[in-house]
This record gives C-alpha cells, sequence and structure tokens, in this order.
C-alpha cells in the first residue's frame, strides 16, 4: 500500500535528518531535533508498512522467514557495505571490531559511540531495522492473537522505558540506550503496527481528514518547538509519537485532501523514492565536499555550502538509486525468491 503521500513523506523526513547534520559556522546544528524526529519518523512508519505488507502473509502455510530476511537484507546491505567502504576512504581510518560489526549492521548493540557510530555514522539505524524486521513475524502473530493484552503490556513497558531514562540512566548512557540501542527502537517499530491495525479499522471511518492532518501538522510544529524544553531521554523518541503517528495514519487515506495533493506532488514523490540512499550517503557526501573545499582553499558563505551540499547530495542519491541500489535489489530479490521458491 505504499502510497504517494507516505512516499513523499519518507522523502520530507530525510530532508529534515539532512538539516540537522548541517551546522552554522558557530557549530549549533541547522535543525537540532531533526535526528530525533526523522529516526522514529523511519521506524515507526517501518512498522506500518511492514505489517500493511506482510500482515496477511505471515500466517500462511507458504510464508517463509528465509526468504522474507533474504528480500530485507537485499534492501539494505548491498547500499550499506557500498557506504562503509566509502566511509573508509573518506576518513582513512576505523577500529576494526568496530568496522566488522559494522559491516554486518550489529554496531548499535554496542552501547559505545566508537562502536555504533562507526563507519557512516548514520548507518547504525540499519542495526536497529533488522533486528526489528528478525523479530516481526513472531511479534505480529502476538499483537494480532492477543491485541488487547499486547497493548496493555506494550504501554506498560513504554512507561518503564521512559521512567528509567528519565531518572535512572547516567547521563553518558542515555544516547546509547535511549536512542541507539535496538530492544528501546523496537518500541518505536511496534508503535507501527499497532497504528496500521488502528487504521485498517477506523482508518475510513473519520470524518474530516484534513482537519485531523492539519492537527498533527500543528501537533509537529509544537513539538519542534519544545524539543529543547523536555528531558534529553524523552525527546529521543516518545516525544515524537504522537504528531507522528497521527500523521501516518491520516496521510494514509486515499481521501484528497490538501496536504494529499502536496504530497502528491511528483517531485516530491520521486525524492521520496531516492530518500534511502540520500539518507545513507547525506553525511559521507557533506563531509567529502567540505573536506574537498577546505583542501581548495575555497570559501562559501554557509547559505551557498548549504545549497551546494543538497544538490550535491541529491545528485548522488538520484545516480546511486538508479544505478546501484535499485538493479541490485531486484537482481537480489530475484535470486532470493528463486532459490527460496517451494517445489
Amino acid at each position: 500500500m505504499i502510497i504517494r503521500q507516505l512516499q513523499s513523506l519518507r522523502g520530507i523526513f530525510a530532508l529534515i535528518i539532512f538539516f540537522h547534520h548541517f551546522y552554522y559556522p558557530t557549530g549549533g546544528a541547522l535543525c537540532p531535533p531533526g535526528g530525533d524526529c526523522g529516526v522514529a519518523f523511519f521506524l515507526i512508519l517501518s512498522g506500518f508498512v511492514m505489517t500493511d505488507g506482510y500482515s496477511a502473509r505471515v500466517i500462511a502455510d507458504s510464508f517463509s522467514y528465509k526468504r522474507f530476511m533474504g528480500l530485507r537484507l537485499a534492501r539494505l546491505w548491498p547500499l550499506h557495505l557500498l557506504c562503509l567502504a566509502a566511509a573508509l576512504a573518506i576518513y582513512r581510518f576505523g577500529y576494526p571490531p568496530a568496522i566488522v560489526l559494522n559491516a554486518l549492521m550489529l554496531q548499535s548493540w554496542v552501547p559505545e559511540k566508537l562502536f555504533y557510530f562507526s563507519g557512516n555514522a548514520v548507518s547504525w539505524c540499519l542495526a536497529d531495522l533488522m533486528f526489528c524486521y528478525a523479530v516481526f513475524p513472531w511479534l505480529l502473530h502476538a499483537i494480532r492473537r492477543h491485541t488487547r493484552a499486547a497493548l496493555i503490556v506494550y504501554a506498560v513497558l513504554c512507561a518503564c522505558v521512559l521512567s528509567f531514562g528519565v531518572w535512572l540512566c547516567p547521563q553518558p548512557l542515555i544516547v546509547p540506550l535511549m536512542y541507539i540501542f535496538p530492544l528501546t527502537r523496537l518500541l518505536d517499530f511496534t508503535l507501527g503496527i499497532f497504528l496500521w491495525i488502528a487504521f485498517r479499522r477506523f482508518g475510513n471511518r473519520h470524518s474530516r481528514p484534513a482537519v485531523w492532518q492539519g492537527l498533527a501538522a500543528v501537533l509537529l510544529i509544537a513539538t519542534f518547538a519544545v524539543y529543547g524544553r523536555v528531558d534529553v531521554a524523552l525527546g529521543s523518541a516518545m516525544l515524537w509519537w504522537l504528531p507522528l503517528g497521527l500523521l501516518i495514519f491520516f496521510s494514509a487515506s486515499p481521501r484528497t485532501t490538501v496536504l494529499n495533493r502536496l504530497l502528491g506532488w511528483r517531485p516530491l514523490v520521486a525524492f521520496g523514492n531516492v530518500s534511502f540512499s540520500f539518507y545513507m550517503l547525506h553525511v559521507l557526501a557533506v563531509d567529502f565536499l567540505s573536506a574537498t573545499l577546505s583542501r581548495t582553499g575555497v570559501a562559501l558563505p554557509w547559505g551557498a555550502v548549504l545549497a551546494l551540499d543538497f544538490v550535491f547530495c541529491i545528485t548522488l542519491a538520484f545516480i546511486c538509486h538508479r544505478w546501484f541500489e535499485k538493479p541490485v535489489n531486484n537482481r537480489l530479490r530475484s535470486l532470493i525468491i528463486k532459490t527460496t521458491t517451494l517445489k
């Protein structure tokens, strides 16, 4: 059901993460909440989309876990390895144990910056996604069979994790445990599963979807405004759940609204299609361009640097998606489906 507006939202939030990683000359991030907000969005959306695509398949007798995980690896691993190789070439250093875990998409399990930000720093999120995918079939089974009980257990777990982060977690461990750690971020992914179940039951019953989309947008803007005033453990993820959940829920509606028309704009959809390449490449591209400008002695105003970085990143993203990500993924998908087809 990957409808156009959800695809466009991927591009928008990838851009928000890009702004988070671009710094003013004084050192401050252009969009401080962008990292927390963007990661939460992608994890929630992944749970929503994965449930939509596999809700019926995982309960079928023909479901193949081997094929399922193979297809997930085919989607993430090739581009990840390409970016890891590029990172080693650009930065010219790496801690071997961390690089090994990074290559295996296991780096976020080690609560040490040297590990989870190794290689291509943004790739830590892939380790979280692979863990979410690995437990997804069993998680979905449990939620669908015992939805009310699962919701209660989920609420209790969220309360426990948030309480630990706000009152018990040592300050140096807040980022690795509340923002990075796969078990913690499974809560975001699981929210996406619950969100899809709610959408299937109630998604076509609400009236005035444009009003609800507007409310979600207002809540999201308000959350950006209060971000710097809340506890960092809350801001890492749960602060964003309500506005992002509402945004995904009501943007998934096929009804015609002003926002859906905007999100259906072809250039925005096209950018959404390459958002994974854009996300994976943007830090490497910005650092490479910055080093190149520094070596040549070229000094540009920060606005010009921002524009140059964006054009460079988006150009690389389209090239990478067209000539590497898409063809390699298609080839691997065909191979995996062929080798795992029941005879």
